[in-house]
């Protein structure tokens, strides 16, 4: 019964576009990035219908001629020792022509003839070059090669580490494998893993034999030996394969599908190469490359169709597990989370209030011990006034208002002075200490709040750091305020008839002097402190604001119970019909 691939096709697409829809719904991250690109890929995949073929084998086994038989001529070196170091890939173009892609990203065109120089181990300089490129890739108008296929030649396998790594990283690129094998040598156990490793591939979907060298044994004893090594083949791989895996698992389904009727080619590559090149279609014949040439296409059609819809129904069970376990997970975090991000606004607002009303208090406080001691100053100055009458006991008033003026015009340059530098130093120290300290302290807390809800923590973390500047807020703006008399000491006596007591009225002149200053610079600085206080209190009710916005941003992406379980249970549907799809899909293509 003939399948009908197309069919398949549009099937397959509806479970892209499903997926897709499912995906659309959830907030970006690199995650549903990574697979919103696979989807687009599997799309990309199903309308170019792109086909790998890669000769696979451990080395010595004629990979490389058969490949240049396949193409007719003898376009990539080869020689009796390991030879190919590096991934050659053949793609069909008009004109023919070669490119290296280097490891680096690189790309440089070079001649066809010169491809030996850079993928073999002939020399020492050629090994080198071949450890840095990614692939050798050569245009020929190939008919093989046309409708999207690529031909490969990959190193050999069990010469050395560094080749089998080459080898096994183009695994999942690869479609269809040509395994060649040698007729003089058995089916080795190295082989047999390999074989088993290529079909634990996800990505390949059928594999044949080619028996290289076939002219190596006697036409009559060719077909004995073509069946005695398709039973190697076969028992040797299900054997490895049992070891592991029971009959159910993907691996032994593919096993069924691919080596119950495994196709085997045998193949004389320079026979064929000799026959092309003088014209011999008999022996051309001979070698089997007209059997393989005429059946090759019709296996790369039907596997063409296959795999493409195989990969594209794979890849989506990958997706679908593991958008299943995210959306799992949510449903155990997301109420957790709920409570955490509740918990966490209140207790950073409750903490941005407390710091706020702890940050000035000490500063009020403190303010009148910084102001100065007018009875201290009174001691310390007052015998400047009497060394300034001298001996003379006897005054006009003007006169000794005369004598006074200079004294008092210097100690009020002293003292405003001395007064603005104590004060000045205190609110310096206190900016940068105790300030300091408590908003950097505020800040920590914050921080430590909000950090077991990270999507919180995220959004307000630049914010606090720039709450952070809001510490250093006490700064004497306004010209301070200056020391000036408020009496004289030779002011008049409010009693006309009484006789001025100096040393009285030296005392008082001192006294009420700068306990005026003391109440005016207090009344400033409790001003100032206020204003910085209320510009904190501000930048606290704009930062709970942020908060709150973030907040709800925060719980709006924390979808709740049900919308979680109607996004899983579509997720099962679509996991249903993939399934159906596949099922469906194995038993006709079987």
């Amino acid at each position: 019964m003939d399948v009908n691939y197309r069919s398949y096709e549009f099937q397959a697409y509806d479970l892209i576009r499903q997926m897709e829809n499912l995906l659309s719904g959830e907030s970006s991250s690199p995650q549903t990035e990574l697979w919103g690109r696979q989807l687009a890929q599997s799309r990309i995949n199903l309308e170019q219908r792109r086909f790998r073929i890669a000769v696979v084998g451990e080395f010595n086994r004629g990979k490389t001629s058969f490949v240049n038989a396949l193409l007719g001529k003898e376009i990539l070196p080869a020689d009796y020792v390991p030879t190919t170091a590096a991934v050659n890939r053949i793609t069909y173009s008009d004109e023919p022509g070669a490119y290296l892609l280097f490891k680096t990203g690189k790309r440089e065109c070079i001649p066809i003839s010169e491809l030996s120089g850079y993928v073999t181990k002939l020399t020492e300089a050629s090994a080198e070059q071949a450890a840095n490129l990614r692939e050798a890739v050569v245009e020929y108008p190939s008919l093989l090669c046309r409708n999207g296929v690529d031909l490969i030649d990959t190193p050999g396998m069990n010469d050395e580490d560094a080749m089998n790594a080459v080898t096994i990283s183009k695994l999942e690129d690869i479609d269809l494998a040509i395994l060649a094998v040698d007729p003089s040598l058995p089916f080795s156990k190295t082989e047999c893993m390999f074989t088993a490793q290529m079909l634990e591939s996800r990505q390949i979907c059928q594999i044949v034999v080619a028996v290289t060298k076939i002219d190596m044994v006697r036409e009559k004893e060719r077909e004995k030996t073509i069946a005695f090594i398709r039973r190697r083949i076969q028992d040797s791989v299900k054997e490895y394969l049992l070891q592991y895996y029971d009959e159910e698992s993907e691996s032994l389904k593919k096993y069924h599908q691919i080596f119950d009727e495994l196709q085997i080619f045998p193949a004389a590559s320079l026979d064929a190469l000799e026959a092309l090149a003088c014209g011999d279609m008999e022996a051309y014949e001979k070698s089997g490359f007209r059997e393989l040439n005429d059946r090759l296409p019709q296996i790369i059609l039907k596997t063409q169709s296959r795999s493409v819809i195989l990969n594209t129904i794979r890849d989506l069970k990958k997706i679908i597990e593991e958008y299943g376990k995210q959306l799992q997970e949510k449903q155990k975090q997301n109420p957790c989370q709920l409570r955490q991000l509740q918990a966490a606004a209140q207790a950073f607002e409750q903490c941005a209030a407390d710091q706020a009303g702890k940050l000035f208090a000490p500063l009020e406080k403190e303010i009148p011990s910084v102001l100065p001691d007018a009875k201290k100053e009174l001691l310390a100055n007052q015998n400047r006034f009497f060394q300034a009458i001298g001996t003379k006991r006897q005054f006009r008033l003007e006169e000794l208002e005369e004598i006074m003026a200079p004294v008092m015009d210097e100690l009020s340059r002293e003292w405003n002075e001395r007064f603005h530098a104590k004060e000045e130093r205190y609110l310096d120290s206190y900016q940068q200490g105790t300030l300091s300290l408590a908003g950097r302290e505020c800040c920590r807390k914050l921080e430590e709040i909000l950090q077991p809800v990270p999507a919180l923590y995220s959004a307000m973390k630049p914010e606090i750091s720039g709450f952070a500047r809001f510490f250093s807020l006490i700064q004497d703006e306004e010209q301070a305020e200056p020391f000036r008399w408020a009496a004289s000491p030779a002011a008049r006596p409010e009693n006309q008839g009484e006789k001025l007591n100096f040393a009285e009225s030296v005392r008082q002149a001192v006294l009420r002097s700068i306990e005026d200053y003391r109440e005016r610079r207090e009344r400033q600085l409790k001003k100032m402190i206020a204003e910085s206080s209320q510009r904190i209190d501000q930048e606290i009710r704009r930062l709970t604001e942020v908060l709150r916005k973030n907040a709800e941003i925060v719980t709006g992406s924390i979808e709740d119970e049900s919308q979680l379980q109607q996004k899983l249970e579509k997720l099962q549907q679509t996991e249903c019909d993939r399934g159906r799809l596949y099922e469906q899909f194995l038993r006709e293509i079987s």
